[in-house]
């Protein structure tokens, strides 16, 4: 059964864009076949960094008609896993469309999984309560930003009910390195996939990129295996 994989966070700059490159490129490691759907119309980083290399669609998920768009893409795309990687302004797009599109996922057979990047403060929290009823029926795991601090610094939801909840029903929480400054500027600047940054990157930033895709293949491999 193929898997339907949405980045989501509902928040500008906590890293979604960075998330969703690193799962690319994790499932890619895998042999998986993948394809790509860029939500972020306005700017588009992601598409541009895996437009030449896998199937890629850019919707725009605000409006029914992106959500009719998506769902034939995703039927299209059969047999393929698919990543979408979301804006901070889709929630209100989710909430209204949703459960026709979640309808015709379960009539196709794909899985839907969602990772919800997070920041350390009771905000990050509250909206990921507002996700879980607005999308019950999707896997939710939690990724906390580094770039927001160490992993320990995320005590507000370390100690939530809402962290029990999700865990209670099958989710996990993770971690997500924070890159290096330069190497991220590189992405956002040349749009670059990871497999591709890696080919003419200097030894240092390949030591910190590893760093960085080592940890999310540590945290993937836990949450897609529970799936």
């Amino acid at each position: 059964m193929s898997t339907i994989y949405f980045v989501g966070g509902c928040k500008g700059g906590v890293g979604k864009s960075m998330l969703a490159n690193g799962l690319l490129h994790y499932l890619l490691e895998k042999n998986k076949q993948v394809a790509l759907v860029e939500t972020d119309t306005s700017n588009p980083d992601v598409a541009y960094a895996y437009e030449n290399e896998i199937p890629v669609r850019n919707l725009n998920l605000d409006k029914k008609e992106g959500w009719l768009d998506l769902i034939t893409f995703c039927d299209e795309q059969s047999g393929k896993d698919i990543v979408i990687n979301t804006g901070a302004r889709n929630e209100a797009g989710m909430k209204a469309f949703h459960k026709i599109f979640s309808d015709s996922m379960k009539q196709q057979h794909f899985n839907i999984v969602m990772f919800w990047v997070i920041n350390a403060n009771l905000d990050s929290v509250n909206l990921v309560r507002n996700f879980m009823e607005i999308m019950p029926q999707a896997k939710l795991h939690i990724v906390k930003s580094g770039v927001f601090g160490n992993e320990d610094d995320f005590e507000i939801y370390d100690g939530s009910d809402t962290k029990k909840m999700i865990e209670a029903a099958g989710g996990h929480s993770g971690y997500m390195y924070k890159l290096a400054n330069r190497v991220v500027t590189r992405f956002y600047n040349k749009s670059e996939s990871i497999g591709a940054m890696k080919k003419t990157m200097t030894i240092g930033d390949k030591a910190e990129l590893f760093q960085f895709t080592n940890g999310l293949e540590l945290m993937f491999d836990g949450m897609i295996e529970s799936q």
